[in-house]
C-alpha cells in the first residue's frame, strides 16, 4: 500500500482556520480591557463634571426645637391685646399637637418668633443665653470624600430685640443634647463643640469632630446659636470644606434662603405684653402669678 504524500497546504489552511479566531479573541480581549477602563474613566469624568455644577456639600436646613428643652417662648414685635391673645387659642392639648393645629403653627401665623434658652451649670442668670436651634444636614456631592475643615458664623446685621409681647409655655420634658454651639457674642464666631449637657466647650467643632461625607452620605448635626445681649442677630453659617486637593466655601442660610435669626430675650425685660400659659387651666397669667 502506497503512503499518500503529506498535504502541507491543506494543514496550513486548517491550522489557520483554528488559530486565527483564537488569536483574534485574545487580541480583542487584550484591547477590551484598556477600552473598558477608558470608557469607565470617561463616565467618571462626566459624572464629576455634572457634580461640580453644584456645591461640594448639598445642604438642608430647618428650625428644630425638639431638643435642648427649656419650654416654648415666643416673641412678638407688637403688644398683644386680650382679644389677640384669645385668638391664639393656646391650651395644653393644642400646644402638644394632640388636638387640632399645634400652637406654634398658629403663633407663627400671628407674627410670633420662637426663642429658646441654653444655661450652664449651675443655672444662673449669667450662665444663660438666648438661643435659636437649627438642624443642618450636609450631603456629600463629589466623587471624592468631602471633609469639613472649618465652621464659623458670619453676622449679617444686628438690631434691637423686639419687645412687643412675650409668651411662655412651660417645658413638658427634655430632648437630646446639643451637638454644636455658636456664640454670637464672641469675636471669632467659630462654631464650638457642645458637651452632653448642651454647654459649649472651648474646642472648635471641627477640631473635636473629624467629619467628612462620601457621595450621597448625610452628615446631620444640631446647632444652637446664642446671645446674651439685647439684640436680634441675622447670620449665616460659613463652612470650609476640602476634597481632592480643592478647598471650597459653602454659605448656609435658613428658611427660604434667608439669614438665620437669633433673638435675644429675658423674662425680666420690659415687654408690652408678658404672659405665661397655665398648663392646668390653659389660661394666660402674669409671670408674677406663677409660683
Amino acid at each position: 500500500m502506497t503512503e499518500k504524500p503529506f498535504d502541507q497546504r491543506k494543514w496550513w489552511i486548517i491550522g489557520t482556520a483554528v488559530v486565527l479566531p483564537i488569536l483574534f479573541l485574545c487580541v480583542g480581549y487584550w484591547l477590551a480591557g484598556p477600552q473598558a477602563v477608558r470608557e469607565e474613566k470617561a463616565v467618571e469624568r462626566s459624572k464629576e463634571k455634572e457634580l461640580a455644577k453644584g456645591p461640594a456639600l448639598k445642604v438642608e436646613v430647618k428650625s428644630d426645637w425638639g431638643w435642648g428643652g427649656g419650654g416654648s417662648t415666643y416673641i412678638f414685635p407688637k403688644k398683644l391685646t386680650d382679644g389677640e391673645l384669645d385668638r391664639l387659642e393656646i391650651d395644653y392639648n393644642k400646644y402638644n399637637g394632640f388636638d387640632g393645629e399645634p400652637a406654634f403653627n398658629r403663633i407663627a401665623k400671628h407674627g410670633g418668633r420662637r426663642v429658646g434658652t441654653a444655661c450652664g451649670t449651675p443655672v444662673t442668670e449669667k450662665s444663660c443665653s438666648a438661643v435659636s436651634r437649627h438642624k443642618i444636614i450636609f450631603t456629600g456631592n463629589r466623587a471624592d470624600r468631602v471633609r469639613i475643615d472649618r465652621m464659623r458664623v458670619r453676622v449679617i446685621s444686628e438690631a434691637s430685640a423686639p419687645k412687643g409681647a412675650l409668651i411662655h409655655l412651660s417645658p413638658q420634658g427634655g430632648g437630646p443634647p446639643d451637638f454644636a454651639f455658636a456664640d454670637l457674642d464672641s469675636r471669632s464666631k467659630v462654631v464650638l463643640k457642645a458637651d452632653a449637657n448642651g454647654n459649649p466647650t472651648n474646642i472648635p467643632f471641627t477640631v473635636a469632630q473629624n467629619r467628612w461625607a462620601e457621595e450621597k452620605e448625610d452628615l446631620v448635626f444640631y446647632l444652637a446659636a446664642a446671645t446674651k445681649r439685647d439684640v436680634e442677630v441675622k447670620w449665616v453659617l460659613e463652612v470650609t470644606v476640602s476634597y481632592d486637593g480643592v478647598k471650597e466655601l459653602i454659605t448656609v442660610k435658613g428658611d427660604e434662603g434667608k439669614p438665620f435669626v437669633t433673638t435675644g430675650w429675658n423674662q425680666k425685660w420690659n415687654y408690652g405684653t408678658n404672659v405665661r400659659v397655665n398648663n392646668n387651666t390653659g389660661q394666660f397669667e402674669s409671670p408674677n402669678d406663677v409660683t
